[in-house]
């Protein structure tokens, strides 16, 4: 049986194609002499065709649907020449239309084409693979045009409910693509010469799709919420916008998308959504304003970014975020400013040639180059080898800079804020204002103009400069410090209105000033005071009020003057050697060091350019250098080899080593000079001891006050001018010079070997009276001798007085008793000798009176068996005796 079928239809005859011609040769369901013709449907088989004729345009009117299948209409005519009109749907499978078509629905399946417009009114268009509509097609409210097939061309504008291309491949649109019901799904290769414009009108949730490499080139707008998709490599030449004001954001759908690539010649913009960047290089030629940028998930995966790539020198922002903030990813550049009303996080290589401003914070990766300036709301973060053509401005957070960073203007922050430059290499070109500053520890960092902090600490680390001042003010604060670096170096002034201290480290250098501006006490254990470590130097000043000057290392140097509380570390001053103060200072005159509210200590070589005083003691290691006045309001004490040019005036006693070269002495209780010093003035010691070392010299006037005492227990001691003490002692040391009187009001005056007075020697009774006058072996008094006193008076062996011998008081000499006269072998007194009541004693041979002698007794001493005069044995060892006071 399936064989008979198979036969009869191999030999059924063929079903000739139709050829139909308006007017002529109608379809048996046609009707018309034309133009006009009124078709009962229309049917259309393979091979069929048909012509239209004059006159034209013809109308065909096809009540029904209009259904071709391989077919042709007007293939040879002119699109203007025919019009169909079609009560239903149009299915054209392998067939073309040459005119225009409005139908209700309308169904073009593979290779079929109409070559005008298409208005399918309410019903779907169904387009197939290959097919053409050469015009514009057009439906209308919710209609929906289906092109899920590949290479489809509409060749004028596509005014539809919404449009599906997704997935296939190289749809073709002429003009613009309107849709005002939902979504605009365009697939890949798509290419629209014109718009794609998605209107609210019937519907508010749909968006804009176009597909990998494909192309737009107009605009693409939406007013729905749906958002805006650009896929890989596609392109759009014009601008693209979502023009409602439903909130982006990631998660949200009502953003616009560019993936990798994907590139837009004009602007981006909407008032509330969010740029979303999925893939590497997006490319926005013109302007971003938006409501934010980029998807909190990942916006760090993807790099390249560029905006306002197309623009020619423009001004102002090219890029705002007007409602949320900006993140993207490494590598992304922007032609003009950028600006965000939340935060602007980037990641490496961020270019901006322009501003960059966010209403809270900015963080930017490595290698960031801002033409620019950086302005943020609450702290900025730039990585490593970043750059800022202008100012950068924090607001009132953290600002951090990375190593290698370049700020090329002013870096200012408000309140408290925190500038961290923990990193080396990092440049600020202009003035520096924040709360407080760290560098501690890093390199290099380098200030063009002055650092003000307003809250806390400055920390500068190794070999930081700084060109201008630094100023730490007492704003927010008052127990910070400034902190200066190995080798770092300040042009101008460093003040401080706290009292954390200053500190200037190793080989530091201030060109200005350095002042602690507040009134808190300083001192060992406290912070108010100036540092200043090994070899640190300061050009100008050093002052505080009530601080402490504290030298922590060796070759310290102030150019200037220094007026402080105090100076020296009372546990390490000893430690440290070489400061110097008042180096660069030119004739300088009065005290160019000065501690007004404590002492001084200092180590060895320390050198004045000036004068030093303080309010309490002084206290200095070996060769004290002072080309001024040393001024104490207490002690003084100094190793050896002082130099002081001035006088040196203590309120308490003076000490110093040996071989101290001094103008002047005046001191409140006592003067201890070591061997070899020289005061080329008077010296006072006030009320208490004198002390002078071997060989020492005093060109003036020697003096103290009351019972004060004179040691003089040294060899070769100088006195150039008068000697008023209460008593002095050199007895058993040698060549003793004495250049004036030497009075004693206290006590005893005892003179060793070969000692010389020019002038008298006068023992008073104002504070005792039982004391004596004792001139050692060979010495002489060109003058003088006379004592008030009943302790006697001694002429040891071969000594000699120019002048007078007397004792003045009535007490009662005579052996055993100690008023008396002695006078030892070779004794010589070119003067007269005398006294009232005393013995004259000749305890040895050949003593000389070259006057007349007055006594009351004289006693001729028996000559021994090994001489013919006294035995110095027998009477020497009186005047051996240590004296009792001293």
């Amino acid at each position: 049986m399936a064989d008979l079928l198979v036969a009869l239809i191999a030999f059924a005859p063929s079903v000739q194609a139709a050829a139909y011609v308006f007017p002529g040769s109608l379809p048996s369901t046609c009707t018309g002499a034309g133009p006009s013709y009124t078709c009962t449907g229309l049917t259309l088989l393979s091979g069929d065709t048909v012509t239209i004729n004059s006159p034209v345009p013809a109308t065909i009117t096809v009540n029904g649907a209009l259904n071709a299948t391989g077919a042709s209409i007007n293939s040879t005519g002119n699109t203007a020449d025919l019009t169909l009109n079609v009560t239903g749907a149009v299915t054209l499978t392998s067939s073309s239309i040459k005119g225009n078509v409005n139908s209700v629905g309308a169904t073009l399946n593979t290779g079929s084409s109409i070559s005008g417009n298409l208005a399918a009114g309410a019903g779907t268009i169904t387009m197939g693979a290959s097919t053409t509509i050469s015009g514009n097609v057009s439906c209308t409210t919710t209609c929906y045009l289906n092109m899920s097939a590949n290479d489809i061309t509409i060749g004028g504008t596509t005014t539809v409910g919404y449009l599906y291309n997704w997935g296939y491949y190289r749809a073709r649109f002429g003009g613009t693509i309107t849709a005002s019901y939902a979504y605009v799904y365009l697939g890949y290769d798509a290419a629209v010469t014109g718009n794609i414009q998605l209107n609210a009108t019937h519907a508010s949730t749909y968006g804009v799709f176009l597909g990998d490499r494909s192309t737009v080139s107009g605009n693409i707008s939406s007013a729905q919420s749906g958002g805006i998709y650009l896929y890989g490599s596609s392109q759009v030449s014009g601008n693209v916008s979502i023009t409602n004001a439903t909130a982006g954001g990631t998660g949200a759908s009502n953003n616009i998308y560019m993936y990798a690539s994907a590139k837009v010649i004009g602007n981006v913009s909407c008032s509330n959504c969010q740029l979303d960047l999925q893939g590497n290089n997006t490319d926005v030629g013109g302007t971003a304003s938006v409501g934010s940028i980029g998807n909190t998930s990942n916006y760090s995966s993807y790099t390249g970014a560029k905006f306002g790539s197309l623009l020619v020198s423009p001004s102002g922002n090219t890029v705002n975020a007007s409602n949320g903030q900006i993140l993207l990813s490494g590598s992304t550049t922007v032609k003009g400013g950028m600006a965000a009303s939340q935060a602007i996080t980037a990641g490496t290589s961020l270019n901006v040639a322009g501003n960059l401003t966010a209403g809270s914070s900015i963080s930017v990766g490595a290698s960031a180059l801002i033409t620019g300036g950086v302005s943020a709301g609450s702290g900025v973060t730039l990585g490593a080898s970043s750059s800022v053509a202008q100012d950068l401005n924090g607001g009132n957070g953290t600002i951090t800079l990375g190593a290698s960073t370049t700020i090329s203007g002013n870096v200012s922050c408000t309140g408290t804020c925190y500038l961290n430059m923990s990193a080396n290499d990092i440049t600020i070109g202009g003035t520096t204002t924040v709360g407080y500053l760290y560098n501690w520890g890093y390199y290099r960092a380098r200030f063009g103009g002055t650092i003000t902090a307003s809250y806390a600490y400055v920390y500068l680390g190794y070999d930081a400069a700084v060109t201008g001042n630094i100023q730490l003010n007492a704003t927010h604060a008052s127990t910070y410090g400034v902190f200066l670096g190995d080798r770092s170096t300040v042009s101008g002034n460093i003040s401080s209105a706290q009292s954390g201290g200053i500190y200037l480290y190793g080989s530091s250098q201030v060109s200005g000033n350095v002042s602690i501006t507040n009134a808190t006490a300083g001192g060992t254990g406290a912070s108010n005071n100036i540092y200043m470590y090994a070899s640190a130097k300061v050009l100008g000043n050093v002052s505080c009020s009530n601080c402490q000057l504290d030298l922590q290392g060796n070759n310290t140097d102030v150019g200037g003057t220094t007026s402080v509380g105090s100076i020296g570390n009372t546990n390490t001053y000893s430690s440290y050697t070489g400061a110097k103060f008042g180096s660069l200072l030119v004739s300088p005159s009065g005290n160019t060091v000065n501690a007004g509210n404590g002492q001084i200590l200092l180590g060895g070589s320390t050198t004045v350019k000036g004068g030093m005083a303080a309010s309490q003691g002084i206290t200095a290691g070996t060769s004290l250098n002072v080309a001024g006045n040393l001024t104490a309001g207490s002690s003084i004490s100094v190793g050896t080899s002082l130099s002081v040019t001035g006088n040196v005036s203590a309120g308490g006693s003076l000490t110093t080593g040996t071989s101290a070269l001094i103008t002047g002495v005046t001191a409140g209780s006592g003067v201890t000079l070591g061997a070899s010093s020289s005061v080329t003035q008077d010296l006072n010691g006030g009320n208490g001891t004198i002390t002078l070392g071997a060989s020492t010299t005093i060109s003036g006037n020697v003096s103290c006050t009351t019972t004060c005492y004179l040691n003089m227990s040294a060899n070769d001691i100088t006195i150039g001018g008068t000697t008023t003490v209460g008593y002095l002692y050199n007895w058993g040391y040698y060549r003793a010079r004495f250049g004036g009187t030497i009075t004693a009001s206290y006590a005893y005056v005892y003179l060793g070997y070969d000692a010389a007075v020019t002038g008298n020697i006068q023992l008073n009774a104002t504070h005792a009276s039982t004391y004596g006058v004792y001139l050692g072996d060979r010495s002489t008094v060109s003058g003088n001798i006379s004592s008030a006193q009943s302790g006697g008076i001694y002429l040891y062996g071969s000594s000699q007085v120019s002048g007078n011998v007397s004792i003045t008081n009535a007490t009662a000499g005579g052996t055993g008793a100690s008023n008396n006269i002695y006078m030892h072998a070779a004794a010589k007194v070119l003067g007269n000798v005398s006294c009232s009541a005393c013995q004259l004693d000749l305890q040895g041979s050949n003593t000389d009176v070259g006057a007349p002698p007055v006594w009351a007794r004289l006693a001729t001493p028996t000559p021994t068996a090994a001489s013919s005069g006294p035995s110095l044995a027998a009477c020497w060892p009186r005047p051996v005796a240590t004296p009792s006071m001293r």
